[in-house]
């Protein structure tokens, strides 16, 4: 027999869920702009969840992801409240829908190795309490991953969470330059750092955002920009994204640009030009980069000249030196930085994503933590390929986009602990919607 789902009243909706993450929300801002926040914030979610829109939740959520404006705002718990507003915004969804269907993959497979091998190092942790503390840090980007992958089931959400991820991002920038020139004007800028840091308040995180977002510009140029005034706009936007990843000053981020423009390049070799072009852009940038950011890259080949580059690598040597102590089971999950003093006069993660998972959870957790890198370059070549034979160029542009971003990624993630941050398991979510995409659209086609 079949019964009628029973629909939520949004009203009822609202006071069992609304207003306690309301008062939650207001308890949690600590200044005058976060309680501003804090009452904007869940009345935009609850309208969202009145409305019983599971698309625009998906764009509240991936703004909030790309500008950082709950870190920049300085609401403890901001992203997560307002990722609890998707979540329920998708099960609700799921609840009135007439066939609820839960999508998983081998991304989610290697998902599950991961946090397996992460839990078997916790059994021996000498300090158990931070193995918590990061385990309760994988579990939100676990549940972020499967909501993401499963609220996304059509492919125009995709281009429009694309324009929305550029659009935050190009927010946290501008608000990046407005607090740079404050700063210069108020005469802190010795306490400020001249390092545009964007809403995120960090300004690696802020590169590697704008990895992204340069990355699915420029494709977006080649593949799909056919009048003259979308090409101007496309290249003013590229020109504008690169130079604020430069004026982050980030190391990872500006070498992580240079692959990334080199795997442009090198995929549109057939034009010829690009490969012309990405010479002339390095010539020049070389000859126009302040003196400090130049000095800052140059110190790569000569890392025992630079404070940061030398305490890294002695980071490097204790990982190393844990690996080959601890190879199988590792020290224990999230406990390299409390031994990190032992190489260095500080407390600190080991800036190097392979060698910090190693060395905590063992060499098991490293294969699957790579190969969840790897198979998620294979999804995003599978759903290309497909897109193409289809003739979808605004996919082909994505899918293309974020695996050149993928592996840029990949490659600094030899530069930094970027393993539990939400920028990166976005693009591991991101590439099994288009996975998923492609499945979907050919189960339409077979029935």
């Amino acid at each position: 027999m079949q019964t009628k789902p029973l629909a939520l009243p949004p009203f009822s909706f609202l006071l069992a869920v609304g207003l306690p993450l309301c008062l939650a929300v207001v308890y949690l801002a600590n200044s005058a702009l976060g309680l501003a926040a804090a009452a904007l914030i869940p009345l935009v979610a609850i309208g969202i969840s009145i409305l019983f829109s599971l698309p625009l939740s998906i764009y509240l959520v991936t703004f909030f992801l790309f500008s950082g404006i709950a870190w920049g705002l300085e609401l403890p718990g901001g992203f997560l409240l307002v990722t609890l507003f998707f979540i329920a915004a998708w099960a609700i969804e799921q609840f009135l829908s007439k066939e609820p269907n839960i999508y998983l993959d081998t991304n989610m497979l290697l998902i599950f190795l991961l946090m397996f091998f992460l839990v078997v190092s916790m059994i021996d942790a000498p300090w158990p309490q931070n193995s918590w503390a990061y385990l309760l840090q994988y579990s939100k980007l676990i549940l972020f991953f499967f909501i993401f992958t499963n609220a996304i089931t059509e492919k125009k959400l995709m281009h429009t969470l694309m324009i929305v991820a550029t659009v935050s991002v190009a927010i946290s920038v501008l608000y990046g330059v407005y607090a740079l020139l404050s700063a210069l004007g108020g005469g802190n800028i010795l306490e400020e750092g001249l390092r545009l840091r964007g809403l995120t308040a960090n300004p690696n995180v802020l590169g590697y955002t704008l990895l992204i977002i340069t990355s699915f510009l420029v494709y977006s140029f080649f593949l799909t920009a056919g009048k003259r005034r979308t090409k101007a706009l496309l290249l003013l936007l590229i020109a504008g994204s690169i130079l604020a990843l430069g004026a982050t000053m980030s190391r990872a981020g500006l070498i992580g640009l240079a692959l990334l423009l080199f795997l442009v390049a090198w995929d549109f070799r057939a034009r010829k030009w690009p490969i012309i072009a990405f010479a002339l852009f390095v010539i020049i940038g070389l000859l126009l980069l302040p003196p400090e950011i130049i000095e800052r890259l140059s110190m790569v080949f000569t890392p025992y000249q630079d404070t940061s580059l030398r305490w890294r690598a002695r980071l490097y040597a204790g990982a190393i030196e844990l690996i080959q102590a601890y190879p199988f089971n590792g020290l224990g999950m999230g406990n390299f930085i409390v031994v990190s003093n032992q190489f260095i006069a500080k407390h600190l993660g080991t800036h190097n994503a392979y060698l910090e998972i190693w060395s905590e959870s063992g060499v098991f957790a490293f294969l699957a933590f790579v190969g969840l890198f790897l198979n998620s370059r294979r999804l995003l070549t599978q759903a290309v390929r497909h897109f193409e034979r289809s003739g979808d160029l605004r996919l082909v542009a994505i899918g293309r986009s974020l695996r050149t971003s993928l592996l840029a990624l990949m490659f600094v993630a030899l530069f930094g602990s970027i393993q539990t941050y939400f920028v990166l398991w976005t693009l591991f979510a991101m590439a099994t919607v288009m996975s998923r995409l492609t499945v979907d659209e050919r189960t339409v086609q077979i029935s």
